[in-house]
């Protein structure tokens, strides 16, 4: 994953993983990662009012696709986010 702050009040979000990691065997994702070729692709732009607030006062929208996956016989998907801004009371 990878963040690049635009402005202090806007960020990118970008990153791939793989899509048939385990986190008991980190060396098996590394090679399933490179072999099989199958990953989850997130991309997030987003808008923070500070950097104190960030979790109260934010806006972000995102997109996402994760590819097949053929050994567990899963398809492909898809899918956007959206986060209004929230308010405190």
């Amino acid at each position: 994953m990878v963040r690049w702050s635009v402005t202090p009040s806007l960020y990118v979000i970008g990153g791939v993983a793989d899509a048939n990691g385990d986190p008991g065997d980190p060396g098996g994702s590394f090679q399933s990662f490179f072999g099989d070729r199958e990953s989850f692709k997130h991309i997030e732009f987003g808008w923070i009012g500070s950097y104190e607030s960030r979790y109260s006062d934010n806006i972000h929208v995102g997109a996402w696709h994760v590819d097949g996956r053929d050994d567990a016989g899963v398809e492909s998907g898809w899918g956007v986010t959206a986060s209004p801004p929230s308010r405190e009371t």
